[in-house]
């Protein structure tokens, strides 16, 4: 949003504060003077507000959604708990799934496994008794099983989206791997990211096969990394940690001139403007620069080495003498 933009959103929000002082049991003024605040930035405002017309409109459980997930954007998750956990306690024979949702996936966020799910189990027993729990939160139970140790659990929870094999379950296929990958269970990991692999155009498709290759790294697969490496890079051309991580296995392999290949810039590179406000290119960026000066000056390639390094240095001693210029006392 820009200044202008701010500046008449800032107006509307003021002629709104005026109109609900004139009428404030106007609900639709208060809603739209909330969202203001949030269009604005001041989340803790916006949170606020979500929260005061909750309590007006008790029933109104979507207002009440939004006001948590704007306390958990703020950083108050406390608050946003409190907010959910109320509304639980209000209505002990019927609760809305999105709650029940909403505050599990805000304490797993916190790390707070064990309390989610109690939540969910809870749920299970009272709102769901006879009948089949939605399977957004039978996955979460399943993965705040994976966070407690409880392994076996959680595979069983996980059967169903095996048997199922929808591919709108891809979101909760790649929650499940997410899980399992940042506790170091790459064996676990690799299947499901595999599961999500076997559907040709899958949504983030790149960003699929860059885990699956660095699950078949940690688990010492080099051949089969190092084929998911390029595959993602086809997709994230710009992932300089992609590209550079490629190289250093390709030259484990003693390839020296491909590692050369795929870190040096592409023919068109000039073309290419660099002082735009985009993300400079990969082939710019020094993690990439300085892997090549390595290569050029193990093989001997000399002038391949100062042509790189001699913009890195350029570039470090003006950023370093500007840094001079600013620390200079002015007289």
């Amino acid at each position: 949003m820009n200044c202008s933009e701010r500046g008449d959103v800032a107006r509307a929000r003021l002629c709104l504060s005026k109109a609900i002082r004139a009428d404030p049991n106007d609900i639709a003024l208060r809603v739209l003077h909330a969202s203001l605040y949030a269009k604005l930035g001041d989340c803790q405002r916006a949170a606020e507000s979500y929260e005061q017309i909750s309590r007006v409109c008790p029933e109104d459980v979507e207002v009440l959604k939004i006001s948590a997930k704007l306390y958990t954007e703020c950083g108050q998750t406390e608050r946003s708990i409190s907010i959910l956990e109320n509304y639980l306690k209000g209505h002990p024979s019927g609760a809305d799934f999105g709650v029940i949702d909403l505050l599990a996936a805000v304490l797993m966020e916190t790390n707070a496994h064990n309390n989610a799910l109690k939540h969910i189990e809870h749920a299970h027993q009272v709102y769901y008794s006879g009948k089949e729990m939605p399977l957004q939160l039978k996955i979460k139970a399943g993965i705040c099983h994976v966070h407690l140790g409880n392994i076996e659990k959680s595979e069983i929870i996980f059967s169903d989206l095996e048997s199922e094999s929808d591919p709108n379950h891809a979101g909760l296929i790649t929650d499940v791997a997410d899980a399992f990958m940042s506790l170091g269970h790459f064996h676990a990991a690799l299947k499901y990211y595999l599961m999500l692999e076997s559907n040709a155009g899958i949504e983030n498709e790149g960003y699929i096969h860059l885990k699956i290759a660095q699950c078949y790294l940690s688990l010492k697969d080099r051949v089969k990394a190092v084929t998911f490496f390029y595959k993602a890079l086809h997709a994230l051309e710009d992932n300089v940690d992609c590209r550079s991580t490629l190289a250093s296995l390709i030259l484990e392999d003693g390839k020296e001139d491909e590692a050369i290949s795929l870190l040096s810039p592409p023919e068109n590179s000039d073309s290419v403007n660099s002082s735009s406000d985009k993300q400079k290119p990969w082939w710019l960026d020094g993690k990439i620069k300085l892997k090549l000066c390595h290569i050029y000056r193990a093989k001997g390639m000399f002038e391949d080495f100062v042509n790189t390094i001699f913009p890195l240095v350029r570039e470090s001693l003006y950023v370093k003498t500007l840094r001079q210029k600013m620390n200079i006392p002015h007289g």
